[in-house]
C-alpha cells in the first residue's frame, strides 16, 4: 500500500463499482475466502468453514470485489471482500462488526466516522487496525459470534 492525499481518497470513494466489475454473490451462489466459503440468501450471509462449522450474519450480503486491491470494506450491509487479497473468516467478522457499528450509529454518523477510517488505510496503513473505530468493529464482530455461536471454531 502507498500513502495518498485526501483528495485522491475522495476521488476513489466517489467511484461506484459497476455491475461488470462487481462479482456479486446472490441467490445461493458462493464466494470462497481463506478457510471456507460464504453463501448469501434472504438478506443474510452464511459462512461455512473448512472444518465444518458455520455461522450466519443477519442483514449482510457479501460481494467479491477486486477494485481496491486487497482492501475490504462494509457499506450499508454490503461486505466487500477481495478473495485474492487475503480475505478470511477474521476479515469477514471484522467487516460485519462495521455493519453492527452502522446499525448502532446510524448511516450518516457511520459514514462520517468511516471516512476517517478509510483515510487511515491510505495515509498510514500500518496503524489502521489500531484505530479506535477499527478496534471497535473487530470487538463487535467477535462479540456477535461469541454470543450467537459460542462453539464456533476458527
Amino acid at each position: 500500500m502507498k500513502k495518498i492525499s485526501f483528495d485522491d481518497l475522495i476521488a476513489d470513494l466517489s467511484i461506484i463499482e459497476s455491475e461488470q466489475d462487481l462479482n456479486s454473490i446472490r441467490g445461493g451462489d458462493t464466494i470462497y475466502i481463506n478457510g471456507g466459503y460464504i453463501v448469501n440468501s434472504g438478506g443474510n450471509a452464511t459462512f461455512y468453514s473448512n472444518n465444518g462449522t458455520s455461522f450466519t450474519l443477519p442483514g449482510a450480503t457479501v460481494y467479491s470485489s477486486q477494485n481496491w486491491g486487497d482492501n475490504h470494506y462494509q457499506l450499508s450491509g454490503g461486505i466487500y471482500l477481495d478473495p485474492n487479497g487475503g480475505a478470511d473468516v477474521s476479515t469477514l467478522i471484522h467487516e460485519y462488526g462495521h455493519y453492527l457499528q452502522q446499525q448502532q450509529m446510524g448511516t450518516g454518523s457511520y459514514i462520517a466516522a468511516g471516512l476517517g477510517s478509510a483515510y487511515s488505510v491510505y495515509t498510514n496503513p500500518g496503524e489502521h487496525a489500531s484505530q479506535p473505530f477499527e478496534v471497535q468493529a473487530t470487538n463487535y464482530g467477535y462479540q456477535y459470534i461469541a454470543q450467537h455461536y459460542p462453539g464456533f471454531v476458527y
